[in-house]
């Protein structure tokens, strides 16, 4: 399965936008109306990957069945640090722009480039 950036963004800002005890099941989150764009795999295979990149914490409940719920707790010190580097949506585009010219970037390379492209908008590049 491909990594949808924009699900990695969306999910994040939304994470953050939770009161720091506010604590998210797989449910609750997919079916908040911010990321009505995504479909549900799209939804779950983000959170697993942001969660294996340690951006956030969760906690994964498996069930018989295959299903694979989850509390979604917090965004890590990595994720923030992440987030901070494409929140912006101008810094964001311009970033999914450079990116564009690549077959596929990771998310430490869109980090990077919209690093260098906060440092540019800045004066400080």
């Amino acid at each position: 399965m491909k990594l949808d950036r924009e699900c990695v963004r969306d999910v994040l800002l939304l994470i953050e936008s939770f009161d720091r005890e506010q604590v998210i099941t797989s449910d609750e989150l997919l079916n908040l109306q911010a990321l009505n764009n995504y479909g549900e795999s799209t939804i779950l295979y983000t959170v697993e990957k942001l969660d294996e990149a340690g951006f956030v914490n969760v906690k994964f409940m498996p069930v018989l069945g295959g299903e694979n719920p989850f509390f979604l707790q917090s965004i890590t010190w990595e994720g923030h640090q992440f987030l901070d580097t494409i929140r912006d949506p101008a810094i964001w585009r311009e970033t999914k722009s450079i990116a564009s010219k690549v077959a596929s970037a990771s998310l430490t390379v869109l980090s990077d480039v919209a690093a260098g492209v906060m440092k540019k908008t800045l004066g400080l590049e």
